[in-house]
């Protein structure tokens, strides 16, 4: 399942960066101020890396995946628009616990402040529930069913579109490069980018030894 495999390694970045913001929310609570600073650091780092990364994935979603999706497969019209309503949700909660944090920092002791970082807690662990419950259903809903019921031109097709896409300037190319060789698979992208053009013209292809 090479498209599935693209999208669980961009899942498991976006975890990765949610249960390091949780961690360190909790370690803020528990190691107080013995490592005040660092946690502090680390959650708005965390947060900030964590928006364009998120901006990015919605953007190549609705722009390119989505329409794709939905013009291909009518029956995953209601499922993408269910993720758009949670994404909104999620962003949402995201953005509200980015006020707590900064409410956080101008009350630098006593209860207000207690009571502050509990909200944080909670809001941080609600925030990583939505997440792996959206990503999960993004997968099992969307890109499972485009992985199982894509032809392979169609699968070239939506290369096509997302390094089109990229062209235009949006978005970050780590993820899209990525997709492209699941989309694909390794060898085949190998040889389109050798060849210079979105599909090569120097060789066929086994497709069922490929892609399925």
């Amino acid at each position: 399942m090479y498209i599935l495999r693209s999208f669980e390694e961009e899942k498991n970045l976006v975890l990765e960066k949610f249960d390091l913001l949780y961690d360190s929310i909790q370690n803020l609570h528990y190691e107080g101020k013995m490592s005040f600073s660092k946690n502090m650091r680390i959650i708005n780092e965390t947060v900030q890396q964590l928006k364009p990364i998120l901006a990015n994935h919605m953007n190549l979603d609705d722009q390119v995946i989505f329409p794709f999706a939905s013009n291909n497969i009518p029956i995953l019209e209601p499922m993408i628009n269910f993720l758009k309503a949670e994404r909104n949700e999620f962003i949402a909660q995201l953005e509200s616990f980015e006020v707590l944090f900064q409410e956080f920092i101008q009350h630098k002791t006593g209860v207000a402040n207690y009571m502050l970082l509990e909200k944080m807690r909670e809001k941080g662990i609600y925030v990583v529930c939505i997440v792996r419950n959206h990503m999960q259903a993004e997968i099992e809903g969307i890109y499972k069913v485009l992985d199982q019921r894509l032809k392979f031109v169609e699968k070239k097709e939506l290369f096509r579109l997302i390094q089109k896409y990229m062209k235009m300037g949006s978005g970050d190319d780590r993820f899209p490069f990525n997709r492209g060789r699941v989309f694909l698979g390794e060898e085949t992208f190998k040889q389109e980018k050798i060849s210079g053009g979105m599909y090569g013209r120097r060789k066929r292809y086994d497709i069922q030894k490929r892609f399925y």
